[in-house]
């Protein structure tokens, strides 16, 4: 994962912002085979195939998810957070 992924995630507060939810997209779009997540948003392929259409609800619950991602990335190197990729 790279350092960038983690000051957006930690930097960027979703219950805060105004407006259209960003995407987490960091451009470094490679599924880790073992997680099963992106090396560089650290979202699911379901969530990234859905993000486009997916309305602001949906988008918030996975900003809160890739906080708690990183958050066990970086406390627990066994990386799972104990909850499935979100679903639309």
């Amino acid at each position: 994962m790279s350092s960038n992924m983690r000051e957006n995630v930690f930097d960027f507060d979703p219950a805060t912002h105004q407006g259209a939810l960003p995407s987490p997209c960091v451009d470094i779009c490679q599924i880790n085979p073992e997680s099963g997540y992106c090396n560089g948003c650290l979202r699911s392929m379901d969530e990234i195939v859905q993000w486009g259409g997916a309305n602001e609800a949906y988008k918030l619950a996975v900003w809160y998810a890739l906080k708690s991602r990183i958050h066990h990335t970086l406390f627990k190197e066994d990386q799972n957070d104990g909850f499935p990729p979100l679903t639309a």
